[in-house]
């Protein structure tokens, strides 16, 4: 029951951030690799993105995407995935589109919407028997063809200890 209420208030939380105004004074990415000091991880976003450190996320104004990190110490990679693909989506905001298996995790498509506009989200599942991460991207639909590849790629190039 914890893990669902964890997943919900991120869920939630997430699309909340995304509508924050942000101050000029934010670092923008480059597309090199950055350190994640509040979740000690490494990950190589794309050029152009605003970095916000002290919520380890990522967020372009001009294309409306955003990229997030997570770690949690407290569940293992398997219990978390486990948890996700039991978990009954009809009952909240998001759909579940689809769930793979890929390298080195799991990758999971939802469909939600923020102000009747369909946006999915791509969340990543990965980590250890100690403990997982879960890095998001968020994207409106209709533009998931210009997005998804280039974000998931993100995902993907995560790195930990």
């Amino acid at each position: 029951m914890k893990v669902y209420l964890y997943i919900y208030l991120l869920l939630v939380s997430l699309t909340t951030f995304g509508q924050s105004k942000l101050s000029q004074e934010k670092v923008m990415t480059n597309g090199e690799e950055l350190y994640l000091q509040y979740v000690d991880a490494h990950i190589t976003p794309p050029a152009g993105y605003i970095f916000m450190e002290d919520y380890s996320s990522f967020l372009d104004q001009k294309t409306q995407t955003s990229i997030s990190v997570v770690k949690d110490e407290r569940m293992s990679y398997q219990a978390f995935v486990d948890n996700m693909l039991k978990k009954d989506y009809t009952i909240g905001n998001a759909e579940l589109l689809s769930h793979e298996k890929v390298e080195k995790g799991y990758l999971f498509t939802f469909l939600f919407r923020i102000n009747n506009l369909p946006v999915e989200r791509v969340v990543f599942v990965t980590g250890t028997e100690n403990f997982c991460y879960w890095v998001t991207a968020n994207y409106k639909q209709k533009e998931k063809e210009k997005y998804a590849k280039l974000l998931k790629e993100t995902l993907y190039s995560i790195r930990y200890k």
